[in-house]
């Protein structure tokens, strides 16, 4: 997918993505004081320059970012997450990505290819073998079980990240909480070595915590018909 060019970005339903991350790359140069502005965001986004971090952008938030101030070139990245899909109402069936198109300024930007981040375990360096071994937002940390049972993860310190326990996704977490761990049930450990795999987009922390009772972050009550 990555050497398939198109002059628009593509949304994830044209490029088969039903939900996760895509990473929409273009090269692009622009003058001092530019701003980059994302129509059409579905649903949130982090923007790179040739690898630097310039920020994130939402669907119900800020849209537009400032560029390097002195102006230039670079490869731009825009890793665009969907955060699930509507079942009922009018945005039944609404679709994810960037559904316009990106623009530095008042020019759209072209020459746009895409990479779909898959929900399997992503590729890890051969000598990660412990959560101080991250790279690109990714860490893995290993354990030893004598016996499986349930458990609840929690990743102080990360931002906001998708997570796998010996392969299987079990989930996102996100700092803006309330839940504040992750369900691993018994069936998914093993007796023995045990590997958790970090994918954090924002700041990835250092630890990893097992614990034996979940925490659902603060009750809230409600009020309705």
């Amino acid at each position: 997918m990555a050497g398939d060019v198109s002059p628009r970005p593509r949304t994830f339903e044209e490029l088969g993505a039903e939900d996760g991350l895509v990473a929409y790359e273009a090269d692009v140069s622009f003058p001092a004081d530019a701003t980059l502005t994302v129509d059409g965001l579905r649903d949130r986004a982090v923007v790179f320059l040739d690898e630097r971090r310039l920020g994130v952008l939402e669907r119900d938030g800020e849209t537009s970012l400032a560029l390097p101030a002195d102006g230039g070139m670079g490869r731009l990245t825009i890793l665009v997450e969907s955060l699930g899909r509507i079942n009922y109402g009018p945005y039944t069936g609404e679709g994810k990505g960037i559904m316009r198109g990106v623009m530095i300024g008042r020019r759209l930007v072209n020459g746009w290819t895409h990479r779909l981040v898959p929900q399997e375990v992503p590729a890890l360096p051969t000598d990660a073998t412990d959560a101080t071994d991250a790279t690109d937002g990714v860490a893995v940390a290993s354990l030893d079980v004598d016996e499986p049972l349930d458990a609840w993860l929690a990743f102080p310190g990360g931002a906001k990240g998708m997570v796998w326990l010996n392969g299987f996704l079990l989930g996102r977490y996100w700092k803006v909480g309330p839940q504040e761990t992750l369900y691993a049930p018994a069936p998914l450990w093993k007796a023995g070595r045990n590997e958790i795999v970090v994918l954090d987009t924002d700041d990835l922390g250092a630890t990893v915590e097992i614990r034996a009772e979940p925490s659902f972050g603060e009750t809230e009550e409600f009020i309705g018909s």
